[in-house]
């Protein structure tokens, strides 16, 4: 599809086409870079259960891109992705759960986030990321 396709597709409520706009504004791919406008997409395309939309806003106000920061709304959004199965919001929520980044924090929370998504990719990056250390 083009550009002009996707804008239509998501202009007219397709969620993928949406979360695809969204990820074109946030990395300026094929279209100038625009950050407000990715959340805006990202948003209408979370709001429909798209899970990685749902993961992608929760990025954005865990960083402050596009939008104020917000851990709380950074952690909501993860959960309903996490929900919705996307193993990269499982983690994150997991990290929230463990550090106490808009949720209160709640080790057993967090291993059970991990575990939802563990799987030998998902826990390298846990190490990767220093979350949790073995030693």
């Amino acid at each position: 599809m083009t550009m002009q396709q996707y804008k239509k597709a998501a202009r007219k409520g397709d969620s993928h086409a949406q979360y695809y706009l969204g990820d074109c504004f946030y990395h300026g791919t094929n279209i100038p870079r625009d950050v407000t406008q990715a959340f805006l997409w990202y948003t209408k395309a979370a709001e429909q259960e798209n899970s990685n939309a749902q993961y992608s806003l929760g990025v954005c106000y865990m960083n402050g891109t596009g939008v104020s920061k917000d851990f709380i709304q950074a952690a909501h959004w993860f959960q309903r992705a996490a929900i919705n199965g996307n193993q990269r919001a499982q983690l994150n929520l997991g990290v929230c759960y463990m550090t106490g980044s808009g949720v209160e924090k709640d080790v057993n929370k967090a291993f059970e986030w991990f575990s939802k998504a563990a799987d030998e990719e998902a826990l390298k990056k846990l190490l990767d990321i220093g979350v949790y250390d073995l030693n």
